[in-house]
């Protein structure tokens, strides 16, 4: 270069936002509708400026996402930004709020400020992570701090839409909470729902996480894919690391890594059963002994929900929505709930009636509108609710206003028609899954008071398949303790035949516990073999733990049951 080369300026980039500026593109397996819809919404307006100005129209500046933990929310953010070369300024909620009075506010101003002035050199995007810790949703009991740093939040960020080249951004896992001020026309008036990732978008996630041990399109991907119903993509980017930490440097073959990684998604949650604390935890799918008509029953049911959707929606029909087990206690309800689930490749989600309980106003109708949330965003779901009856009972002998208005939020929640402000029932622009109503959703429920429901539940719409699960008789008590000492050594396959026989009345958990109490026994006596791993039982250590047991249903509830059954038509 010399005095006289000339030299063209083309633009000029301060330092701040080139450090801004994000090159690196990562593959993101299943957001490519969301991604594709994003990049026009963003770029659009920086193209046709000038037409926007002379039509005088206000394009959509302000994006929520919202989706569960690990979805994917931040990483597509990123992506966004390296696709269309955007300044990204991102922030989130737990960084500026601050004990102190006024400085939170102040903190948040000083990076809106900050994405304003990098948006004069060209396109810039605002993110706000985590929003709901900056507008919670404004009570009677919000605090004067909380009050002032929401409306300063708004304030900004209404002035922030006055700069042309800024597109805001913000995420959050929980909605509920949010003011709803915030998501009104002119603030956040686009919303993006992220549903848990469907299976052929498991597998999108599963190709680019785990590259470098099965190659994209194997069996082994699908079978993982299929096996994993509630994974987000941050539950299975663990998969993958705990599957690499498994293996190590070993060469190991493409069918020993697929089972390897089936064995490490039966150890690890998804996230979607974290996000709210009254979902228990998943029971096991373990094999259940007789009731084979039941079975059927069920299986007929779930079939229509999971392989029929594309026909329902054709006819214009409504799927099955709930479906009510009802029976004696230890039965195993619970339990062929969740082994059919897992078999059928649906999102398990479980929790107890009585844990939707709060002592606080309001909070019980708030936990089930939740609970139905985090079940539409994993669908297809089975929702299951174990002792339906604890709570939510006949009106007739319960008249109480909180039981009255917490059926009628379990009634609403059922029909898809949540009328509350803050439910996001058809709220969102777009999702990423193909089924975002409340048609995906199956409700299954158990009890063993089904008499004291409300007859509004019952009706067509609602539990309209009921399914008696009767005490086991002769053949499913001989299946289920053959079953329970599959693992065990048994002195004659003969005497469990006799066994059965002498267990009339008694349920598969009375058996389970007459085998356990007998195992005990075993090992007390010195029967159990250290080398083989295994306990030996005797004709005596069964009937004594026999002697010990007795059933605990009685004839009287026998006959409650098949009167209710009576009285509804059973699928």
């Amino acid at each position: 270069m010399t005095s006289d080369t000339d030299v063209d300026i083309i633009g000029i980039e301060s330092e701040d936002r080139r450090s801004r500026t994000i090159h690196d593109q990562v593959a993101l397996g299943g957001l490519d509708k969301v991604l594709k819809y994003l990049r026009r919404l963003m770029v659009e307006p920086w193209l046709r400026k000038e037409e926007f100005a002379k039509a005088g129209v206000h394009y959509p500046s302000g994006v929520l996402l919202i989706g569960p933990p690990g979805c994917g929310k931040t990483s597509l953010v990123r992506q966004l930004c390296a696709e269309t070369g955007t300044c990204l300024v991102a922030t989130a909620g737990a960084e500026l709020v601050s004990p102190y009075e006024g400085e939170s506010e102040n903190n948040f101003i000083k990076v809106a400020q900050r994405a304003q002035s990098l948006s004069e050199e060209g396109p810039c995007l605002f993110f706000i992570d985590e929003i709901d810790s900056l507008c919670p949703m404004r009570t009677k009991e919000s605090s004067l701090h909380q009050l002032r740093l929401t409306a300063q939040v708004l304030l900004t960020l209404d002035k922030c839409r006055l700069c042309s080249n800024l597109m805001i951004m913000a995420a959050t896992n929980r909605p509920f909470d949010l003011d709803l001020s915030l998501r009104r026309s002119g603030r956040f008036e686009t919303e993006i729902l992220l549903n848990v990732p469907s299976a052929s978008d498991r597998e999108s996630i599963l190709a680019v996480h785990s590259a470098n041990l099965l190659p994209a399109g194997s069996a082994g991907l699908f079978k993982v894919a299929h096996a994993t119903p509630g994974f987000v993509g941050a539950d299975l980017r663990a998969l993958v690391d705990a599957t690499r930490a498994k293996i190590g440097e070993e060469s190991v073959s493409a069918d020993a890594i697929t089972d390897i990684m089936l064995e490490c998604a039966e150890r690890i949650t998804p996230s979607i059963h974290k996000t709210l604390s009254f979902i228990t935890a998943k029971p096991a799918a373990s094999p259940i002994g007789g009731l084979q008509e039941v079975k059927e029953r069920l299986h007929r049911i779930f079939t229509h929900h999971t392989e029929f959707a594309e026909a329902y929606k054709k006819l214009k029909l409504k799927r099955p929505r709930g479906v009510l087990l009802y029976g004696p206690r230890g039965c195993g309800k619970t339990r062929l709930v969740a082994s059919l689930a897992s078999s059928r490749g649906c999102t398990f989600i479980t929790a107890n009636a009585s844990h939707l309980l709060s002592p606080f106003v309001g909070d019980s109708e708030k936990r089930i509108a939740a609970l139905f949330y985090a079940a539409r965003l994993a669908q297809p779901t089975i929702l299951f609710i174990d002792e339906i009856d604890g709570i939510f009972g006949s009106r007739e002998k319960n008249d109480s206003s909180v039981h009255i208005s917490i059926l009628n939020e379990l009634l609403q929640a059922m029909d898809g028609a949540d009328v509350q402000a803050t439910s996001l029932q058809g709220a969102s622009q777009l999702t990423n899954s193909c089924t975002s109503d409340q048609d995906g959703v199956l409700v299954c429920a158990a009890t063993n008071n089904p008499g004291s429901l409300d007859p509004a539940l019952l009706r067509p719409g609602r539990f309209d398949r009921l399914v008696y699960v009767p005490p086991p008789d002769r053949e499913a008590r001989y299946d289920i303790l053959r079953l329970k000492t599959k693992k065990l050594g048994v002195e004659s396959e003969s005497f469990l035949e006799s066994l059965a026989d002498k267990t009339e009345g008694f349920t598969g958990a009375e058996l389970e516990n007459m085998i356990m109490r007998a195992t005990i026994a075993a090992v007390r006596e010195g029967q159990y073999n250290k080398d083989a791993g295994q306990v030996h039982l005797s004709k005596q250590q069964l009937l004594q733990a026999l002697n010990t047991c007795s059933p605990a249903v009685t004839q009287k509830e026998i006959s409650r049951f098949k009167e209710f059954e009576k009285r509804f038509s059973v699928v």
